[in-house]
């Protein structure tokens, strides 16, 4: 098998160019992090290493290789070099006026530098640094910006220059300083006037920032200011902010929405929490039911599982959305169509043999009724390994296990066996119901449907 860089040589009208950049048949080959220099060029290194993951090895693994490998410096041979800008022993004025630099590395360089620095001294050459800045500067509005983030860094904040780009005439930068109010808030005691002011914003990228920032706040003064915003001209991304904005305050909204204090306000604002409701009040409808049927059966009564039952089979998904749950979360047991492995029942047409409390039940209470070939067995090896799966053949001497995402497993019963007996209930988790969302559960059971 090839394994390359995953970065072409060039590109021409934003295409990959064929070559590959670096390239070996060595399956151990591994390709490592490219990184613009400070100098321009292109580092990247490599080495041969039998470990891939990081999660899967110990770090102390003995194979992991912490020795050998290269590193590679790329320059193109007729094209100039960038000419490096260090930080090594620059004060905080000279690391300032490297903000002005036009290659954007040196300028987070500078700014990280910044940071390690000490935050008094950092905050006076700041306000220094600002107070200097010609009043005719081209650049002026986004070095100021830049003076917002170094402060940011140290966790402080200078009232006048946060206001100042929150005022500016780009509206990037008042983006920025939108985002700012929001990541500092607790050192902004009037950090929700700020913002309630920014959803006024000509511009939807920074009111999709205030949106966002709004989102944080528990009031009804957040409430107003989000349904402004969508009173008014929205695109897609400024939509799926607001959208979720309103999801996030809904504990504000929701009282006044029942009461109708809410209807007295924008009409538009209402229609963005009704669409909201569409979207996902099914979902909010079902999360108790679903809470209730996976709780132990001791625990439940028989009335109240049977109206949760009534109350699932009621609320209506997508079907859309529902397959690609299913891909998630199911497919590795099960198979629908060519898709998937089947370890669990096959459910190319499933909705012709269960209806719609069956399916339900299925993955609320797995175990509830269970087909007899799909009662797991479970067996711990000698090395302490433990299998759950179904029996797929047996010999006096072997037995052979069909195992999740299609793999099988062959034990020698006198060599491989410490323990082995039957699974009480269905290998399929029995918290499966509240591992997803409420609005995927219905979605999935909706997909589920409509395979027939």
């Amino acid at each position: 098998e090839r394994i390359m860089l995953p970065l072409a040589s060039g590109a021409k009208d934003g295409k990959p160019l064929p070559d590959d950049l670096i390239k070996s048949t060595d399956k151990n080959f591994r390709p490592v992090d490219p990184q613009i220099g400070p100098d321009g060029a292109l580092w990247f290194g490599d080495w041969s290493n039998a470990l891939i993951g990081h999660m899967q090895y110990s770090q102390r693994d003995p194979n992991r290789d912490h020795v050998r490998g290269r590193v590679y410096r790329l320059v193109a041979k007729d094209r100039p070099l960038v000419t490096p800008v260090t930080q090594f022993g620059k004060n905080e004025g000279e690391l300032l006026q490297q903000l002005r630099e036009w290659e954007p590395r040196t300028r987070a360089r500078a700014r990280r530098e910044l940071a390690d620095r000490p935050g008094d001294k950092v905050a006076a050459a700041v306000k220094n640094w600002v107070a200097a800045l010609p009043k005719n500067d081209p650049e002026r509005e986004r070095l100021l910006c830049e003076a917002v983030w170094v402060l940011q860094s140290h966790h402080r904040i200078q009232p006048d220059l946060l206001d100042r780009v929150l005022a500016s005439s780009d509206p990037r930068a008042r983006a920025a300083a939108v985002h700012v109010v929001s990541d500092l808030q607790r050192f902004l005691p009037d950090a929700q006037e700020r913002l309630v002011r920014a959803a006024d914003d000509p511009h939807p990228r920074v009111r999709a920032e205030a949106a966002r920032a709004l989102s944080y706040f528990q009031t009804e003064a957040s409430v107003d200011a989000l349904l402004k915003i969508a009173s008014g001209d929205m695109d897609q991304w400024l939509e799926y902010v607001v959208e979720h904005a309103i999801a996030a305050t809904q504990q504000t909204w929701e009282p006044m929405y029942k009461s109708g204090a809410l209807a007295k306000k924008s009409e538009k604002g209402i229609a963005a929490v009704d669409r909201f409701l569409a979207s996902n009040g099914p979902g909010i409808a079902a999360e108790k039911h679903i809470k209730l049927l996976v709780q132990p059966a001791e625990t439940r009564l028989q009335v109240a599982r049977n109206n949760a039952y009534a109350a699932l089979e009621s609320l209506r998904g997508n079907a859309k959305n529902g397959q690609q749950v299913f891909a998630r979360v199911c497919a590795n047991c099960h198979k629908v169509g060519d898709k998937g492995y089947q370890f669990g029942p096959e459910l190319t047409q499933v909705a012709v043999r269960l209806n719609r409390h069956d399916l339900i039940e299925s993955i609320v209470e797995p175990s509830a009724k269970m087909e007899q070939k799909y009662i797991s067995e479970q067996v711990r090896t000698n090395d302490d390994e433990v299998l759950i799966g179904f029996v797929t053949s047996e010999t006096d001497d072997e037995l052979v296990l069909s195992l999740p995402e299609g793999k099988s497993r062959t034990l020698n019963k006198a060599d491989d066996i410490a323990e082995r007996k039957r699974a009480l209930q269905s290998s399929m988790p029995e918290n499966l119901g509240v591992t997803v969302a409420p609005t995927e559960f219905l979605d999935l059971i909706e997909y589920l449907t409509t395979l027939k």
